[in-house]
């Protein structure tokens, strides 16, 4: 993880803190538990105590909703997810209902995680300061962009530069062929930011690419917890002593579930009208989605960044109708955005194995090699040009092997 992508993601909590003001409602929660415990009789102090767990609950939930999976796994990776969102209310909540537990407990539950919630937040806000002093910047986008973002577990290029290097090559190709399905042409993608130190890839594109990149790998991601249980289902009849025959049935399935959930998203993503490669491109879909959903099984992750355009005040009305499209595709894409939960830990032995590097073109396996069309013999005015046995022209410059080149 780079200096830029450290910084947006602790301006991303901040802003977040500063909208929801969780820890605002924490300490004021912790005050008035002081006050229960000053006053355990009193009705009054209790029923505020509990209003402001409520509040608290209600702002945790917000700042959930408010961060995407990739700014939460920052949080996790730094050992302090649980201090940000709904499972801190959780816990209090549990000590509040808790039988054996007091209003003192309780207060100090809540004064200890509010203090280190404080720690965590002023440390963020120093790391921002102090980097901000040096001249580093958070990676921020322009209004109106969106980028797609891989994250390759070294685990699968097992650390070689060449297989690092055909990670890139597969993701230049999987973003070519989603490019073409969505706006009819091909094209390199484009190299945002990388970043490490398992692998980051950032990749500007276009929102409607970004929405059809994202949902199809959140489409994958139910295809696998899918098969995870069907997974389960043989593991258990395995252990109870199932025949192999049964057995066998199961891995059927979990192929059939994989197979008819890519025809289905191909579908949706290819339009009706046929056209001249639809065959082609089909095929190459398939070889994508394979591609991605074998490397989720392997640890990768994908995430979408975007910013909207800022809303125009006044805009013609072609403008207006432009605008109104781009912004259904950004709530897509925040829908989108949210759903890119990926396993903690995959389970078991993947399913699929690595595709090809290329993806099979219609018509030909692979290794398979179109055969050449025989050369047209040339004529050069005065008869036909010497046979592939004649000699060559002493001045003609022609190539006996190909029977090339008029005599003089």
């Amino acid at each position: 993880m780079n200096v830029g992508r450290v910084m947006e993601f602790a301006q991303a909590v901040m802003d977040a803190e500063a909208k929801y003001q969780v820890q605002m409602r924490l300490q004021k929660l912790d005050e008035r538990l002081q006050q229960v415990v000053n006053q355990p009789q009193g009705g009054q102090q209790q029923t505020d105590a509990m209003n402001g767990l409520v509040d608290l609950k209600k702002s945790l939930d917000s700042m959930m909703s408010e961060l995407t999976p990739a700014q939460w796994d920052f949080l996790i990776e730094r050992g302090v997810a649980h201090m940000f969102g709904p499972k801190l209310g959780k816990e209090i909540e549990s000590r509040f209902s808790s039988s054996g537990v007091t209003p003192a407990v309780v207060k100090n539950y809540v004064g200890e995680m509010a203090g280190q919630r404080t720690k965590v937040l002023e440390t963020l806000k120093t790391v921002l300061n102090s980097l901000g002093e040096l001249n580093f910047k958070a990676q921020v986008l322009q209004p109106g962009q969106a980028e797609i973002g891989f994250t390759i577990p070294r685990e699968l290029f097992e650390n070689s530069l060449g297989g690092l290097a055909g990670e890139f090559k597969t993701i230049d190709k999987v973003m070519s062929i989603f490019s073409e399905a969505v706006t009819g042409k091909r094209g390199t993608a484009r190299v945002g930011v990388i970043s490490c130190s398992d692998p980051l890839l950032l990749i500007p594109t276009t929102v409607a690419v970004a929405v059809a990149v994202g949902k199809t790998v959140t489409w994958l991601l139910d295809v696998y917890e899918r098969t995870q249980k069907i997974r389960k289902l043989k593991s258990e009849s395995r252990e109870v002593g199932i025949s192999d025959g049964v057995l066998k049935e199961y891995q059927a399935l979990i192929e059939k579930t994989i197979d008819e959930a890519i025809e289905k998203r191909i579908a949706e993503l290819l339009p009706k009208a046929r056209k001249p490669r639809e065959e082609e491109l089909s095929n190459g879909l398939a070889w994508a989605m394979r591609a991605i959903l074998a490397r989720i099984e392997r640890g990768m992750t994908v995430e979408v960044r975007f910013l909207p355009p800022a809303v125009a005040e006044e805009t013609a009305e072609g403008e207006q109708a432009e605008v109104g499209a781009d912004g259904t595709l950004f709530q897509e894409l925040a829908e989108v955005q949210q759903g890119l939960l990926f396993p903690v830990k995959v389970e078991g032995e993947p399913i699929l194995k690595l595709p090809q590097a290329e993806p099979t073109k219609v018509g030909a396996e692979k290794g398979e090699r179109k055969p050449r069309k025989p050369r047209k013999k040339k004529e050069n005015g005065q008869g036909v040009a010497a046979s592939p046995s004649a000699p060559a022209a002493q001045n003609g410059g022609g190539d006996p092997s190909t029977g090339e080149g008029a005599a003089q």
